[in-house]
């Protein structure tokens, strides 16, 4: 059976990197570390769910048509979910993923920008509970969170440089063990994304 993951927990992982005093309750212990905890983990957890594409924290959606239309550019606007943190792909129809074709698009704020009247994405959701969290996960929040307080709690430039090499490790490490669940059908990269791997400049275009 699992263990049980808690916010105090995951800070304690931290913490026991630094070498630092362990807390015993992240919402009311009020030492040093709890408040540094506290500082920085939501931030941080929103910035490592950014990192990469966690399947853990993966959803579907069709977006919503605004009745706004862009000034200029595209043709139409879509709204975002509010729990977006990176959308990671958009497509015409429900295949997304599984098809290959030309569609462009861009995100701006809350919004994607595309030539479609229909936009079905997927993205990076904002998990905060953290019984949802993979496990390589929970070890690439915990080192970044330790690299954040390596300098207030330990004074060492070092160690926080050594913690954020550990930290790019992690998260590699982490997001390919959290996608290794399931099977995709490949497809051939598009017209846009070749271009870019060239080294060809331009908007940042993504072509499904």
């Amino acid at each position: 059976m699992a263990a049980t993951i808690t916010k105090t927990g995951i800070c304690n992982l931290a913490l026991g990197w630094l070498r630092a005093n362990l807390i015993t309750n992240y919402d009311t212990d009020e030492s040093v570390e709890a408040q540094l905890c506290r500082a920085n983990y939501d931030r941080l957890r929103e910035v490592v769910l950014e990192e990469k594409e966690w399947r853990f924290a993966t959803k579907r959606a069709k977006l919503a048509l605004s009745v706004d239309v862009p000034i200029f550019g595209y043709s139409h606007k879509f709204s975002i979910p509010a729990d977006v943190i990176r959308i990671l792909a958009c497509s015409r129809d429900q295949n997304i993923g599984n098809t290959e074709n030309d569609l462009e698009w861009e995100r701006e704020g809350d919004f994607v920008m595309a030539y479609r009247e229909t936009l079905y994405t997927k993205y990076t959701s904002n998990v905060e509970v953290v019984t949802q969290f993979s496990p390589g996960y929970v070890q690439a929040l915990a080192t970044r969170l330790a690299a954040e307080m390596a300098v207030p709690l330990t004074g060492s430039n070092t160690r926080h440089k050594e913690l954020m090499e550990d930290y790019d490790a992690k998260v590699v490490t982490g997001s390919t063990k959290d996608g290794m669940q399931g099977k995709a059908k490949k497809r051939r990269a598009g017209r846009l994304e070749t271009v870019r791997r060239r080294g060809g400049g331009g908007f940042d275009v993504v072509v499904e």
